[in-house]
């Protein structure tokens, strides 16, 4: 039997591309607190504890997925969502 397998985690480059400007809470548009630092700090603890975390590119998924795990409704905002 081999050592413990790594914890695979998914990440693709394109998160560090993520720059909301707002999101909504309790119908208020407010300023979003996420940032490309926080996906940063986290890709760079996980290549540096290779022997812990393996990167893994999620595979895309056909839209017929998304549209049977999500409502109408959301898909709709979603689409429609501008700046």
């Amino acid at each position: 039997m081999g050592g413990p397998s790594k914890i695979p985690c998914y990440f693709h480059e394109s998160q560090m591309e993520f720059h909301p400007l707002y999101e909504w809470a309790l119908g208020n548009r407010i300023k979003h607190p996420e940032s490309t630092k926080r996906a940063e700090s986290i890709f760079k603890e996980l290549k540096r504890n290779k022997d812990l975390f393996e990167l893994v590119e999620p595979p895309k998924i056909a839209l017929t997925a998304i549209r049977d795990s999500h409502s109408y409704q959301l898909i709709s905002l979603y689409n429609s969502a501008s700046l």
